[in-house]
């Protein structure tokens, strides 16, 4: 019983990560996007302009640089955990 809720819980926490970095994501694209959308303000890489679709593969390129990460040292960290409990029995 204890370790289904551990597990429910690891589960909660990788997906309330998964969650947090996707919506900081489509924060900053959104954000990107405004002010591409300003005039007065251009986006630019140096010889080509920023596209959205640019910023889209950027974003995801973003959340997979950290999620992916987390999502195995989350797992990692469940497997250690689980080795310990069995070794403590």
């Amino acid at each position: 019983m204890v370790d289904e809720r551990s597990r429910s819980l690891e589960y909660g926490t990788q997906l309330l990560v998964f969650v947090g970095v996707l919506l900081a994501t489509l924060a900053v694209l959104a954000l990107l996007v405004a002010l591409q959308a300003d005039p007065a303000v251009p986006l630019e890489a140096i010889p080509l302009r920023v596209s959205p679709g640019l910023l889209v593969v950027g974003a995801l390129l973003v959340a997979g640089a950290i999620g992916i990460p987390a999502l195995i040292l989350t797992g990692w960290q469940a497997t250690q955990k689980e080795a310990t409990r069995d070794r403590e029995r």
